[in-house]
Order: C-alpha cells, then structure tokens, then sequence
C-alpha cells in the first residue's frame, strides 16, 4: 500500500552532459529558462497557488510534443483517481 503518489518530469540539469549536448541523447531543450522548470506545475499568482497547464520544456525525439502532453495528461488522471496524488 501508499500513501501518496507523485507525478514528475525529467529535468536536466544545467552543466551536466545532457543540458549541454541533447542531441546525444536524442532530445531537444525547448527552453533554457530555467525558472520554468517547475515540476509540480504550481504557481504563485495574485498571492494564490494555481496549477499551470504542463508545457513540455524537453522534446524527446521518439515521441511527439502531442504524445508527450497526453502522457502527461493521462499519468495526472490516473493518480487522481486514486485519491492519492500529492497535490504539493
């Protein structure tokens, strides 16, 4: 049994083999602004935390950027039918 799930996205980091050199790794970095680079998709706006809507910051190439966003999407709605996923 668990207690909680969590949902994640890879992130590279910045000065690391992959940050540096994505097509070695079959990826392209669509933002190098790292400030978006959340990955609980929270925000604070107006002194509120909202949910932002996932916007793929790393484009695998074996996937679409639509796969990559309904993989994410569909991840979201498993654990949240769970009852378990962490909201953060």
């Amino acid at each position: 049994d668990y207690d909680m799930l969590t949902i994640s996205t890879f992130i590279p980091l910045p000065g690391t083999s992959i940050w540096n050199n994505p097509e070695a790794y079959n990826c392209e970095i669509l933002t190098r602004d790292f400030q978006k680079y959340n990955k609980d998709f929270w925000i604070m706006k107006n002194c509120k935390r909202i949910k932002r809507e996932y916007e793929p910051l790393i484009h695998n190439k074996f996937l679409t950027i639509e796969q990559m966003v309904d993989n994410v999407r569909r991840m979201e709605a498993y654990v949240l039918e769970t009852g378990k996923y962490n909201n953060g």
